[in-house]
């Protein structure tokens, strides 16, 4: 059974510069999700996708790179994009097409030891198509059209929290699907798709300076 794992990586981060290569707990960003990927024991090769020379010195040898061309390197690029560019590269060098998909974000640092391994389970031995991490959440979110409105309850039927439909986020932290079905839908999550929960702290994800300061505190 082939698992493959796909990092995605690029280098002209426009909020926070170099933010790949930033240092959390003395370590550059992108070394969590690979330290966590290497820790797999179901992933059977492990590739990072980027345009960046700087994290191609600092990615650890036994770790395959994909060369990322520019025009997939942009602030509108989308992930399925790049998937698909690193499933065409993989024709190219005539490597086997992997039979399931494992995605991770530099992004999202912090994962439990097993966090990856039970989300592969859950695919396979729940028969889903794809699945995704997330955290459980019980807010109350509103949205800004020409007014502001509530988007998933009604003020004067406010419910206490007890009696609130549990609602989940999803953390961007792990994606796993079948490569088959990823070439069908154009789409990581199809199907019969499957949730993988992890706690609040692991669901953290780095979009801004506030994020890292934050993170950092976990290390304190």
């Amino acid at each position: 059974m082939s698992i493959y794992c796909l990092i995605p990586a690029r280098g002209g981060s426009k909020r926070i510069k170099n933010k790949n290569l930033l240092k959390l707990n003395g370590q550059p960003l992108i070394n969590h999700t690979i330290k966590h990927a290497l820790n797999s024991m179901k992933i059977n090769k492990i590739y990072v996708s980027t345009d960046d020379k700087k994290l191609v010195n600092i990615i650890p040898k036994e770790i395959s790179i994909i060369k990322r061309p520019k025009y997939l390197s942009g602030d509108f690029t989308t992930t399925e994009e790049v998937i698909f560019h690193f499933l065409t590269e993989l024709i190219k060098k005539k490597v086997n097409v992997p039979k399931y998909i494992v995605l991770l974000q530099c992004t999202s640092p912090f994962r439990e030891k097993n966090d990856i391994d039970k989300a592969i389970r859950l695919l396979i031995d729940k028969k889903y198509d794809s699945v995704f991490s997330g955290v459980i959440n019980k807010n109350l979110f509103w949205v800004m059209k020409k007014k502001i409105k509530p988007i998933n309850y009604i003020p004067k039927k406010r419910l206490t929290e007890q009696k609130m439909r549990k609602q989940y986020i999803e953390n961007g932290s792990i994606y796993v699907f079948r490569t088959s079905g990823f070439i069908k839908s154009k789409c990581r999550l199809f199907g019969k798709i499957g949730i993988h929960l992890m706690s609040k702290k692991n669901s953290l994800q780095l979009d801004d300076m506030e994020d890292l300061n934050l993170m950092k505190k976990f290390y304190d």
